[in-house]
């Protein structure tokens, strides 16, 4: 049987493993699961994953509940030909460095999103904006003199920070210094699986602009 992703189309951590799996052409059964509809909390779905959180990937039993987890196993399992995670320890400790600043970087989305999502809040927690902008400012130096975000070739952290990427983008961020970020962005909208990522980056805003004041 393919592996099972339970997904939320909005998310970016959701959008990374699913940018990966079209890149790839995996063999994957999609299953949506939208907290904004409370399908996280559903039994069948907390005895795979008792954090509730979104993506789930089970691969025939065997469960992994963190998207950049997920990523490095298809990657890793059914990819390994695409050199997505590196071929060194020193390539694959870089993509790692990158797949961390990506957490840090989604901690302050959730921080900006989920109280306007899911709550009555009607404009950007201002601390976290001000710590996302810091993060561009870091990653448009990154992508300073190198075309990927961990070197010169595509790996699995592009998946994940252009989600995150895309979504400020949608959400009308300021991005106009960023000239290497909009470079990347653009080398990653030619890659299969960018347009239904950011299919997904179009419908959050839907859910977010509306409700700012």
């Amino acid at each position: 049987m393919s592996p099972i992703l339970y997904y939320l189309p909005e998310g970016p951590p959701t959008r990374g493993v699913l940018f990966l799996i079209r890149y790839l052409n995996l063999d994957v059964e999609l299953k949506l699961c939208r907290t904004y509809m409370n399908e996280h909390k559903d039994p069948k779905y907390l005895k795979l994953n008792p954090c509730h959180t979104v993506p789930t990937l089970d691969d025939n039993g065997f469960v992994l509940i963190d998207s950049q987890a997920i990523a490095v196993y298809l990657a890793e399992q059914y990819g390994a030909s695409s050199n997505l995670f590196g071929n060194s320890v020193k390539d694959r400790s870089s993509v790692l460095q990158r797949l961390f600043f990506n957490s840090t970087m989604f901690e302050q989305v959730k921080l900006i999103l989920a109280p306007i999502i899911y709550g009555d809040v009607t404009k950007f927690e201002e601390k976290a904006l001000a710590k996302i902008y810091e993060m561009l400012d870091c990653l448009e130096i990154f992508l300073t003199g190198q075309d990927f975000v961990a070197g010169s070739s595509l790996t699995i952290a592009d998946f994940f920070l252009v989600n995150n990427v895309i979504t400020f983008m949608h959400l009308k961020f300021d991005m106009d210094k960023y000239k290497h970020i909009k470079d990347w962005v653009q080398r990653m909208k030619v890659l299969t699986g960018f347009t239904e990522c950011e299919e997904g980056a179009i419908s959050l805003s839907k859910l977010v602009l509306p409700k700012l004041k």
